[in-house]
């Protein structure tokens, strides 16, 4: 197995600092996406637990978060 030295290349250095950029912009995104939606639902789920227990207790079978 040949193992090749790191690049001194500074053009190369920049590229993996921009990749890193990106990949950070991403989480930031990401955090912006789940904040909006957080803020868009939160007037009803405030309204759900003002009501009683009793009345926001699911009818039937209970779901939980997943897919099932």
């Amino acid at each position: 197995m040949d193992l090749v030295a790191p690049s001194r290349d500074p053009a190369d250095a920049m590229h993996s600092d921009t990749a890193i950029a990106l990949h950070e912009l991403g989480h930031f995104l990401e955090a912006a996406r789940l904040r909006a939606l957080n803020d868009s639902i939160q007037d009803s789920v405030e309204v759900q637990f003002a009501a009683p227990r009793a009345a926001r207790a699911p009818r039937g079978r209970r779901r939980g978060l997943g897919c099932c």
